[in-house]
């Protein structure tokens, strides 16, 4: 399918994986999709910035990338950095089409219904897009695709006007007459109320008078606070939406002046909010923000897993919202056609960027229609770049690596790029399609796709390697095995009891060679200890320390995706302390402060007691509660009149008869080792880099930690 990219400040059309539908998503075929002024020309504009310019502009950023520095190493750092600047981005966040499919869960949407959809990750400019079912709404029958793609902003405008609670017969001022600011004016004229209008500018205020402003008024040659107060016949106005887009403080504060006492300010657009204490405390003023489409904006329970708010408690929904816009284009109290500007096939969607670039004549919104194509044209979900390959030489394992976030990108992808000897890149594949693309092209992959299932199934595939959220894995290794293919598995083997016995059940049975990526025991530190240890003939007493650092209640490793801190990463620490007693663990005792009225889960703060075969005992402290300054991770081993200590993975410091520092590059934590210990593995050099048994205990004990600790889930 082809897709609208944002890269280096250019707008590019790119063929483009399709996505697969999703349990609880429409996948839709676009018809239109609308492009406003400022949000994605804001896109454009940072897409466009160097390093420097958006380091000054987010300061932020300078401190995430010395953290990354020290962590990485600079110059996987700078690659990491240049690999994200040069990616495409996708723009669009408004659109009307037709169904193409409905995932598992969704019964009131069928295939070649009309429908609009809204969101930024969503409803992008592309033939397909597969969207969230509380973001998809249908349209009326006299509602053309065309207007309906203006379906966000419409949800946008309709959104600040329920924050001004407004009853018939008010008067109210707008300020900013751009595309939220005219559709606002005609939402506020259908309510009943009367309405003025300010824009600096001459053309925009000619438009809202057009449109039915009962007065408009240009900002720029007549004191827009005198005009509002002689609109309402003296008091000033009952409320003021602000709908303009501007850094500047002046907006908010001529609001606050032009109301009446008691009055609402209601901001919408992107402005300055330095109040003015002694504008709004005489009057006793209300200001509010109004939050995009309206209540389920930004709550990941609402938009993506489906769940609505009861009507009883929250009467308008951002769904609701949307489909109360439309039903006022469908009953001509909206009239959205004086608003599209111009109208552009997806390819000339370069023209249509350069028309809102222009500053003196830029258009209130631009329409990018999309050509009506038969399915087999859009749907395919494996694109290849490269389709004359160097022929296979003997010993190299093809990849196809499922999961293209930043840890993939930043760690196995370049690592196995840099293993020519022993592996290629053959296909990346992510459920985000651009994102499996600027993957593909940034390490040189033949393909890229959405589709796990056609990554498992492809004959040229030999090993899988799967980094995608921990719900995903067993399902996704079980996938990848029937298929006969090898896989590495980022930790956890699964994320329950059941689905991990199961997955380990069908393991032996097909015997597939498998590794869940426990990197740390493969890490130079941990190695070095292991072998200053191997001749003992006495136990280990080991304490591993981590400062795991707080996560927010709604951060996706607390919920179902990512079955909680330790089964996600407590479980290496475990494996790193059997992998150094090298005995099978005997005992687990678990103890957790109990999060009570706070801010944590009982998985945060948690002490472990391990007990091993061979009289070896092991304390790990995993906590949420540390300072960020503080090093994450310390390991100490007591053996025999000798101390190991691990710091951060940085450096080895060993106490004993003859001590010794050693320094490694940044935090060495055994990602690239393991890969070449599975590859030597798949190669019949050596035997499985962990046993399966082993693999699995150390799961296993994860799941009886948060039995004891009383953690089931969120």
């Amino acid at each position: 399918m082809k897709q609208l990219l944002i890269r280096k400040g250019q707008v590019e059309i790119q063929d483009v994986a399709a996505p697969p539908v999703q349990p609880g998503y429409v996948l839709i075929q676009t018809v239109a999709s609308c492009i406003s002024a400022g949000t994605e020309m804001a896109t454009v504009t940072s897409s466009g910035e160097s390093i420097v310019d958006k380091a000054r502009r987010k300061p932020e950023l300078i401190k995430r990338g010395i953290d990354m520095i020290m962590t990485r190493g600079l110059k996987a750092t700078l690659d990491t950095v240049r690999g994200k600047l040069d990616a495409g981005n996708p723009s669009g966040y408004s659109l009307a089409g037709r169904v193409i499919e409905v995932g598992t869960g969704i019964d009131d949407i069928t295939p070649g219904q009309r429908v609009a959809a809204a969101g930024a990750a969503y409803a992008n400019h592309a033939e397909v897009v597969c969207v969230p079912r509380n973001l998809v709404v249908p349209i009326p029958d006299d509602v053309s695709f065309e207007h309906a793609a203006s379906v966000t902003l419409g949800a946008i405008s309709m959104q600040g006007v329920r924050r001004a609670n407004p009853t018939f017969g008010e008067c109210a001022a707008v300020i900013g007459l751009g595309l939220l600011g005219q559709i606002t004016v005609q939402i506020l004229k259908a309510a009943g109320i009367r309405v003025i209008g300010f824009d600096l500018d001459p053309v925009r205020v000619t438009e809202a008078s057009e449109i039915g402003c009962d007065m408009v008024i240009n900002a720029g040659t007549t004191d827009p606070v005198i005009e509002a107060q002689k609109f309402s016949g003296g008091p000033g106005v009952d409320f003021v939406v602000i709908t303009a887009a501007t850094s500047a403080n002046a907006p908010v504060n001529q609001a606050l002046d032009m109301c009446r006492r008691k009055g609402r300010v209601v901001v919408v657009g992107d402005v300055g909010l330095s109040l003015d204490r002694n504008k709004l405390y005489p009057k006793e003023l209300d200001v509010l923000i109004s939050t995009s489409y309206g209540p389920g904006r930004y709550d990941q329970s609402y938009e993506e897993d489906g769940h609505d708010y009861p009507l009883g408690y929250v009467r308008w929904t951002e769904n609701r919202n949307m489909r109360e816009y439309l039903k006022l284009v469908a009953e001509n109290k909206l009239d959205i056609a004086p608003l599209i500007s111009s109208t552009y096939p997806l390819e000339e969607a370069d023209k249509a960027y350069e028309a809102l670039a222009d500053e003196e004549n830029r258009p209130l919104l631009v329409v990018l229609t999309y050509p009506d194509k038969p399915k087999e044209d859009f749907l395919k979900r494996t694109i290849t770049h490269i389709t004359d390959p160097a022929p296979k030489k003997e010993g190299i394992l093809n990849v196809g690596i499922i999961g293209a976030g930043n840890f993939a990108t930043a760690v196995h992808l370049p690592n196995i790029q840099a293993m020519e000897d022993r592996y290629r890149i053959h296909t990346v594949c992510d459920i985000h399609s651009p994102t499996a693309l600027s993957g593909a092209k940034r390490f040189k992959a033949e393909k890229h796709s959405s589709d796990a299932v056609e990554v498992c199934k492809d004959p040229e595939i030999d090993v899988v390697i799967i980094t995608t959220r921990h719900d995903q894995h067993a399902p996704l290794t079980k996938l990848a095995a029937e298929h006969g293919k090898a896989v590495f598995c980022e930790k956890p083997m699964g994320i329950n009891r059941d689905e991990t016995l199961a997955l380990v059940k069908m393991l032996k049975e097909k015997g597939t060679p498998y590794l869940v990526g426990f990197n740390r025991r493969f890490s130079p530190a941990v190695a070095k200890v292991r072998e200053e240890t191997s001749n003992r003939n006495h136990p280990l007493l080991i304490i591993y320390t981590v400062n795991a650092g707080f996560l927010p209640e709604d951060h996706w490793t607390h919920g179902p995706a990512g079955g909680g801190r330790i089964v996600g990463e407590g479980c290496h620490m475990i494996d790193v302390c059997t992998s150094l007693t090298r005995s099978t663990l005997a005992d687990l005792k678990a103890t957790a402060i109990k999060p009570g009225d706070h801010q944590y889960f009982p998985h945060d703060n948690v002490q472990l007691s391990l007990t091993y075969e061979d009289g070896s005992i092991a304390q790990i402290t995993y906590t949420a509660l540390g300072a960020p300054e503080h090093p994450k991770e310390r390991v100490e081993v007591y053996a025999g009149g000798w101390v190991y200590t691990i710091d951060d993975y940085r450096h080895l410091i060993i106490n004993g008869p003859h001590p010794q520092v050693i320094e490694y590059r940044g935090a060495e934590k055994g990602h690239r080792e393991e890969l070449i210990e599975f590859s030597n593995w798949l190669r019949g050099e050596t035997g499985p880099p962990i046993e399966l048994a082993c693999m699995l205990e150390t799961t296993l004990a994860t799941f009886a930690a948060y039995e004891q600790i009383g953690f089931m889930g969120k």
